[in-house]
């Protein structure tokens, strides 16, 4: 826990994704950042909310947690029912360019807030092309390079000791969310439900007929990856995957999955081995004290870039806003961010 901040501001609405990419000048990879973006939202949403109705089950899959060294250890034990609290929340992605670490792609870096009275959290992005000092370690002699590079030279660590010194905001914990498992996690809730409302082309010729209709988990990824190919695809595309992830928040909060032990067994257990986290992190006091936060308390938000096209020796980056980032990040760590974003939404927002 980071100390000396402020009383928590009002809440704002939930915020979308900044327009900066994490690769500039790809298609493929401003997808992938919708993408991650998304899912992690729903993983999220998933935690709150069984995290305080299940008290008792998660206290039990807290075992069951892959647990790895992912930050430094803070100096004192990390109290998860004092907030405000700041944890670091990798996304791995299989399929995604980005670097291989120990069997893993750390396509995805966030910052997660929790307030002071623990009833919001602010998910900050940070891009992971940002040309930013990473700090000295190995072979490493210290400098400027793009935060995708720290994960290959020291692992999630060596990345929150650059997210630490870019920001720095005192993090209490961490977390990677192994997000190739959704079409398991749709199972896991027994399926889910996408209505549609007009007839809708996809790429190749085919038509997606409209009306509604069951979807089991490798239904569901197919249906996000349809539009994978063709012009103009993007924002449909994203928009699938929300129909998706929407459908599973909906789906998991229900009576029918929280009420019945067999599917929140298969839930949380599924949610268990989507997570890696840090050793610190105790993930059965965590989901205690988020149980107030509900999905609509959650906002989003990407660190504000001054350029996403920069020529670095290391090939292109994207270059952090010199004046708004370290605002931003004053913001966090005063518990100010929601007031801030809602002063600066178009810097932070689509």
């Amino acid at each position: 826990m980071y100390t000396g901040r402020s009383k928590a501001a009002e809440p704002v609405a939930e915020f979308e994704s900044a327009p900066a990419d994490p690769k500039p000048g790809t298609q493929r990879q401003r997808r992938g950042l919708r993408w991650w973006q998304n899912l992690l939202i729903g993983l999220l949403a998933l935690v709150l909310i069984v995290g305080g109705t299940a008290f008792g089950l998660v206290q039990y899959y807290d075992s069951q947690v892959e647990r790895q060294p992912l930050i430094d250890q803070p100096a004192a034990p990390v109290d998860w029912g004092d907030g405000p609290l700041d944890l670091l929340l990798f996304g791995a992605d299989s399929s995604s360019d980005s670097p291989d670490v120990d069997g893993r792609k750390l396509d995805t870096i966030m910052v997660i807030h929790l307030n002071r009275a623990l009833d919001r959290a602010t998910v900050v992005s940070i891009p992971r092309a940002s040309y930013v000092n990473v700090p000295r370690g190995g072979s490493w002699p210290g400098g400027k390079t793009t935060l995708d590079r720290a994960v290959v030279l020291g692992g999630p660590v060596m990345v929150a000791k650059t997210v630490t010194q870019l920001t720095q905001i005192e993090l209490d914990g961490a977390m990677i969310a192994n997000l190739d498992s959704v079409n398991k996690l749709v199972d896991a809730v027994g399926g889910v439900r996408i209505c549609i409302n007009t007839d809708e082309p996809l790429p190749g010729g085919g038509v997606r007929k409209k009306g509604c209709r069951n979807y089991d988990g490798g239904e569901a990824e197919s249906f996000m990856r349809e539009r994978k190919q063709g012009q103009g695809s993007d924002f449909d595309r994203i928009n699938d995957q929300q129909r998706v992830v929407k459908a599973l928040i909906e789906k998991a909060s229900s009576a029918g999955v929280l009420a019945n032990p067999l599917k929140l067994n298969k839930l949380l257990g599924t949610t268990a081995d989507a997570l890696t986290v840090d050793e610190g992190l105790d993930v059965s006091k965590f989901a205690l004290s988020i149980r107030h936060i509900r999905p609509g308390n959650v906002e989003f938000a990407t660190v504000p870039v001054k350029r996403a096209d920069l020529n670095t020796p290391d090939g292109p980056a994207v270059e952090l806003d010199p004046v708004l980032a370290p605002q931003l990040f004053d913001s966090i760590r005063n518990d100010s961010v929601t007031d801030w974003l809602k002063n600066h939404r178009s810097s932070t927002t689509k």
